[in-house]
């Protein structure tokens, strides 16, 4: 991704004067008698979803701002995560109270806004990285010399339960096709589904374990519909829920389904005409 100068002036410009913003910035002097390290609390370092809060920047920690989630999920020497707009992977190795995180991968989606201003300094000080303290449930990842790097809470799995109107689904690795118009649309109740993606009507069981998920076989009535888009959309959808193995939060405040390789099958916002779905 291409930035110019000026661009990345400005970008570095704009998060330190976020940073210097009175009561918004934690000095960074190293704790002469700082915690010691390990989690002690019960929630693990690995296999959870940590959602951060703050992260490094000019010698103080500067708050997320709204509208940039970014998260950490570590796997058997798997890492990965949002950045705040873009998917990353790296791999890293964990030994006792030190980590480390190797080079950071990422998809390529042009970032704006406060997405691309987080991702930047986000991938920049996960290399930093080589110890972790767990206190209750904020993780914390320091440098070499003592001084934290990151911080993040525990990220609360989203509930599917509620009305919900599918604004994407995928057809493919990465790829997304958009849906703007409201006509797909999923009711999801404590072990049941239905929906329909703008022709016939489907339903099928789900269940969900934390943040997996298990959805069908679904069953749908057979009508055919024109235009021949709306049955192929119809297919894909179901296809998609079907394949669906993990769900996260969204930046734009609904939840996008995962396959197994870990890409986007479905994004799904509340049905504002129906309520907010259950928390």
């Amino acid at each position: 991704m291409h930035r110019t100068m000026s661009a990345t002036a400005l970008l570095v410009g704009g998060l330190i004067m976020f940073a210097a913003m009175p009561g918004l910035a934690e000095d960074l002097t190293p704790d002469p008698f700082p915690a010691a390290s390990g989690s002690s609390t019960g929630v693990p370092l690995e296999g959870t979803t940590w959602l951060l809060t703050d992260l490094r920047l000019s010698g103080a920690f500067a708050p997320i701002p709204p509208g940039a989630p970014a998260t950490l999920i570590l796997d058997d020497g798997h890492a990965g995560g949002t950045g705040g707009c873009n998917d990353w992977f790296a791999d890293y190795t964990l030994a006792g109270d030190s980590l480390a995180v190797g080079v950071v991968g990422s998809t390529l989606k042009l970032c704006e806004g406060a997405g691309g201003m987080v991702e930047t300094f986000y991938f920049a000080d996960l290399p930093a990285v080589s110890a972790w303290v767990i206190d209750g449930t904020t993780l914390t990842l320091s440098a070499d010399d003592g001084q934290p790097v990151l911080r993040y809470t525990v990220q609360p799995t989203p509930s599917l339960v509620g009305s919900w109107v599918v604004t994407a689904y995928g057809v493919g690795g990465d790829a997304l096709v958009p849906v703007d118009d409201g006509s797909v649309t999923l009711t999801i109740a404590a072990a049941s589904l239905s929906g329909t993606a703008g022709c016939n009507r489907f339903r099928g069981n789900w269940t969900q374990d934390g943040s997996t998920l298990a959805v069908g076989p679904l069953l749908s009535t057979k009508m055919a519909c024109e235009p021949a888009e709306v049955m192929t959309r119809e297919t894909a959808v179901m296809a998609d829920l079907e394949a669906s193995t993990a769900l996260r939060p969204s930046a734009d405040g609904g939840i996008e389904l995962l396959d197994t390789t870990g890409a986007v099958t479905l994004v799904i916002v509340p049905d504002a005409s129906e309520g907010t779905p259950a928390a």
